[in-house]
């Protein structure tokens, strides 16, 4: 048996991966768009003082994403390592590295690379930002089909 077809995923796990792993990256995005934020603001206000009132409210609102993006993060996960194939010691040891630092960014990594490699073995094209829209809705038609049949 051809090693790149036996990785490759069935129709109903492309379609539930390839909806995860956009929301995965999504996930990911929104947590480095807040510590930027975060970030510039506090650089801000240290240069002109009339920003200062605002840092406040910014920093709290930065924190509440931060932090329901954090708890997300092993949500989807869980639903994106079941849809490409994880097996439940990788899915416990990943989740466990989510709450440790810099080591939940390696996680986060390898999570999407296994996601995209099981993607493309399947012959879905995967961008920098998961499988585009169209891919996924010609996807989802594709499943609709199948299971009419």
């Amino acid at each position: 048996m051809n090693r790149r077809r036996s990785r490759s995923l069935g129709l109903r796990s492309k379609v539930r991966a390839a909806r995860y792993q956009r929301w995965f990256i999504a996930n990911v995005l929104l947590i480095l768009l807040a510590y930027a934020g975060a970030i510039g603001m506090v650089s801000l206000a240290g240069s002109q003082p009339d920003l200062r009132p605002v840092v406040g409210p910014v920093m709290l609102g930065a924190v509440a994403v931060i932090m329901a993006c954090t708890i997300a993060s092993p949500v989807l996960f869980l639903l994106l390592a079941d849809a490409v194939g994880y097996r439940t010691g990788e899915k416990i040891l990943m989740v466990v590295l989510f709450f440790i630092p810099v080591l939940n960014a390696l996680a986060l990594l390898t999570v999407n690379q296994r996601a995209t490699r099981r993607l493309r073995d399947s012959d879905v094209r995967v961008g920098f930002l998961g499988v585009p829209a169209r891919e996924r809705a010609r996807l989802a038609e594709e499943l609709r089909a199948a299971q009419a049949k």
